[in-house]
């Protein structure tokens, strides 16, 4: 795993908080970034963190004007 991949790579922490991770994709994310959440889904681990997740980042999803940067 190529950890220079995570939110803000070789300075961002090793593992982001849930509020941490949804501030960079509301605020920082690259669009390609913004597009692969649009196949994410909670698997394994812990899943209701996941769907936390989820329901947090919907409306960056569905947000107007997102249609038009994706």
């Amino acid at each position: 795993m190529d950890l220079r991949l995570r939110p803000f790579g070789r300075s961002g922490e090793l593992v982001p908080s849930l509020s941490g991770l949804i501030r960079y994709y509301t605020e920082n994310a690259s669009l390609w970034e913004i597009q692969a959440l649009l196949k994410i889904r909670p698997i394994a681990g812990n899943q209701p963190l996941g769907h936390r997740f989820l329901d947090a980042i919907r409306p960056l999803l569905l947000k107007e004007g997102t249609a038009q940067r994706l």
